[in-house]
């Protein structure tokens, strides 16, 4: 069953950081979709808010990047425009 996903990679960062991820994350499906300024703004936010102290902020963003592009290419999400 396909799920309407508006905010897919804000979604899954808030699940791998336990945050509220940045407003600019909104509606992305990539974190490619960022300029600079955002993705340093959004690896540090990571980086600050991981779950796991371990982890790094690269590390989740590229994560995240995969689990969002994986559920769209395999037909579990289908993204819609907010």
């Amino acid at each position: 069953m396909k799920e309407l996903i508006e905010n897919p990679l804000y979604d899954v960062i808030k699940i791998l950081t336990g945050k509220e991820p940045p407003n600019f994350v909104k509606g992305k499906t990539s974190t490619a979709e960022l300029n600079d300024e955002e993705f340093l703004t959004l690896q540090d936010f990571c980086s600050e808010n991981a779950v796991l102290n371990w982890l790094t902020g690269i590390g989740i963003l590229e994560a995240a990047d995969v689990l969002v592009e994986e559920s769209i290419n395999n037909g579990n999400i289908v993204v819609v425009e907010g």
